[in-house]
């Protein structure tokens, strides 16, 4: 009998996940993006924003775009094509037709669409005048209008001037403001916040009191998240007058969470374990990217709120944030990249495991890159000649042909007699090696894990630390250093 009762249950529980976990479909279809791969994201959480793969599809000559996740809530997804992306808002069990249109795919070439970035041209077909993208839209470009209109005075005397400001809000507040959907109300209501409180038109006790010191925290909620974000950003992590950077270090050092937990809960706006524990996380989360605190203590304080918190949605993040750091942090296993050489032979990053190896990536247009290629065959040839060292240069031009015509019939290609590889169009690999300018340089160990994701160039001097060239047991000292060059 009790066996039935707990199949019920599960039964149950089943159902209800089903219930609120609905389809969600993009279909459509691409003017000039032919053999390309469409994708689309969302974040596993606000908070961590750890992004997570919901559908992709290779677009066939026919150009059809069709696409089909599921979604619990309203969520902001994101469509992407290579470095090009553009973000929206899906409802559960809606249908979205979309067009990308005609777009200039190597304009990546031309700029750094990393620091200035270019959004894919979507259009939506046949959406309802009122749909919940349509009115946030609105409620975006309006807060634009305005911060252009008014940009000289977005500073301290802005708030000053009560005119401005006035019409600055009533105009925002005016925005769809017959709109009955919870979800926009909700966006332009915190958004607002944000904005009063950037602005010092609110005070930090007054946001706290009405959006978060006693208030439910609204997990799935975008427009909460992001005054979250905004309001506890650094809130903890770099110090404060009670609590010294020091003394958090000294707990993250001791893996004390309760010291750490505890001790935060003397602000007022903190002192409801729930948000207390939430507002950690963040805190710990900066604190990885701080070099005051020891990265490897930050993790274990996490992996402790992972195992240990009992809030559910706590254990979530703490993982994506987990899984975030996995992508990212040095020392970890090289995925399995391949990409072809100048013959157009298949080569798997790992099969380049034993030695150490240094690698640049390049374009061949570029002036720097070209500079600093000709540095690194100096330096190959001369002080690194005996080393344990391998060399690899890939190309990151969108055409193989320029790499191949480079070495090939270049008068200086045939004295660059290392490995050369094209990306092979592969912007996930210049991803997770954080590719965004050009040249850029990376040291894998003879492990295959990345030892650092930011290396020193050629042309900074004898950019590879001998250290980490010698046998384990002849290192005197752990300190990473880099010999420069120094003039004599």
């Amino acid at each position: 009998m009790k066996k039935a009762i707990v199949l019920f249950y599960i039964l149950m529980l089943c159902c209800f996940a089903d219930a609120v976990s609905q389809n969600v479909t993009i279909k459509g279809k691409t003017i000039n993006a032919q053999d390309k791969t469409i994708e689309v994201y969302r974040y596993a959480d606000n908070f961590s924003k750890q992004e997570v793969l919901l559908d992709s599809q290779k677009i066939t000559d026919n150009q059809t775009i069709d696409l089909e996740f599921t979604v619990r809530y309203t969520t902001l997804i994101f469509i992407q094509i290579e470095n090009y992306s553009q973000s929206f808002f899906v409802e559960p069990g809606m249908d979205y037709n979309i067009v990308i249109h005609q777009f200039e795919w190597n304009i990546d070439e031309k700029m750094n669409v990393y620091q200035n970035p270019i959004a894919l041209p979507v259009e939506f077909v046949d959406l309802e005048h009122d749909d919940l993208n349509f009115q946030i839209s609105a409620y975006d470009s309006t807060e634009s209008e305005m911060f252009l209109k008014y940009r000289m005075f977005l500073d301290f005397r802005f708030k000053q001037d009560k005119s401005r400001m006035d019409t600055m809000f009533s105009t925002l507040q005016s925005v769809c403001n017959d709109s009955e959907n919870e979800f926009f109300l909700s966006y332009k209501r915190h958004r607002m916040a944000e904005l009063e409180y950037m602005f010092g038109l609110k005070s930090a006790k007054n946001i706290a009191e009405q959006y978060f010191k006693g208030q439910p925290i609204e997990y799935d909620d975008e427009g909460y998240a992001s005054l979250f974000n905004v309001y506890f950003s650094n809130f903890i992590s770099k110090g404060t007058k009670e609590l010294p950077i020091e003394t958090l270090a000294r707990w993250v050092d001791e893996n004390d969470l309760f010291k750490y937990m505890d001790s935060i809960g003397i602000y007022p706006v903190l002192q409801h374990e729930q948000l207390r524990e939430l507002v950690v996380l963040k805190a710990l989360q900066e604190s990885y990217y701080n070099p005051y605190y020891n990265s490897e203590m930050v993790v274990k304080m996490i992996e402790r709120l992972s195992n240990e918190s009992k809030f559910s949605r706590h254990r979530e993040i703490a993982e994506n944030i987990l899984n975030m750091f996995q992508t990212t942090d040095k020392g970890k296993e090289l995925p399995s990249f391949t990409l072809i050489d100048v013959e157009k032979n298949v080569v798997d990053l790992n099969d380049l495991k034993g030695k150490w190896l240094y690698v640049s990536f390049v374009r061949l247009a570029d002036p720097n890159s070209l500079r600093e290629i000709e540095t690194l065959k100096f330096y190959r040839d001369s002080v690194y000649k005996t080393s344990d060292m391998e060399f690899l240069t890939i190309s990151c031009d969108r055409e193989f042909q320029k790499l191949y015509h480079f070495l090939k019939n270049s008068k200086k290609g045939a004295s660059y007699d290392w490995l050369w590889l094209h990306f092979d169009n592969n912007y996930k690999m210049l991803d997770f090696f954080g590719v965004t300018t050009y040249p850029h340089f990376i040291l894998i160990d003879p492990e295959g894990n990345v030892k650092s994701y930011s290396e020193m160039s050629p042309g900074e001097g004898y950019f590879i630390n001998s250290k980490w060239l010698k046998p384990e047991q002849e290192n005197k000292t752990d300190k990473d250093t880099f010999p420069l060059n120094k003039k004599n």
